[in-house]
């Protein structure tokens, strides 16, 4: 009798840890009220630097005064100053929308400068320009982890268990466009 409970109880264990290890919907296409992501303001972040971490994922960006607070914990990439960090405002944005923003074509990274830093686990480069604004979209968690899943993304798994509800900051370099 023992024995048959301790089966079930292990049994049940491993069916509710292989349930809740995977929140996201990959068949999940939005809802009609509603879009998956929304351009909602621009921001300007002192000595911004972008961010990469070989245990958590990443990209990030946040200032290079917050660095030394690193100690290789999530939280760190949970603060409500550091943002996830893309490069194509166009890969989020909705297509019915891309007339409206115009936006520039970076190429490869060339506005990124990789910075000389004592760590095993992160790789920070800086940008290029000094006087860099970023546009910051809302992303909704379940629509970001289909865009952006791969294997270079091992992003923060946040603490919330409905990716559908959650909303996360993102941010994407801006310069203006000369005409």
């Amino acid at each position: 009798m023992k024995i048959g409970i301790k089966y079930l109880l292990i049994s049940l264990f491993v069916i509710s840890c292989s349930i809740s290890k995977n929140n996201i919907d990959y068949d999940y296409i939005g809802e009609n009220n509603y879009n998956n992501f929304y351009l909602v303001d621009t921001i300007k972040i002192l000595e911004p630097i972008r961010v990469y971490s070989k245990k958590f994922g990443g990209p990030f960006v946040f200032s290079k005064a917050i660095l030394n607070e690193y100690k290789l914990t999530s939280d760190f990439f949970e603060r409500p100053d550091v943002f996830i960090y893309a490069d194509d405002l166009y890969y989020a944005l909705p297509t019915k929308d891309y007339e409206v923003y115009r936006y520039p074509d970076y190429g490869n990274c060339k506005h990124l400068v990789r910075e000389n830093w004592n760590s095993t686990d992160l790789e920070i480069y800086s940008f290029s320009e000094d006087s860099i604004v970023f546009l910051m979209g809302m992303i909704n968690a379940n629509y970001y982890y289909i865009k952006y899943r791969n294997s270079n993304n091992n992003h923060v798994k946040y603490k919330e268990t409905d990716y559908k509800r959650v909303f996360y900051k993102i941010i994407f370099p801006y310069r203006k466009i000369d005409n």
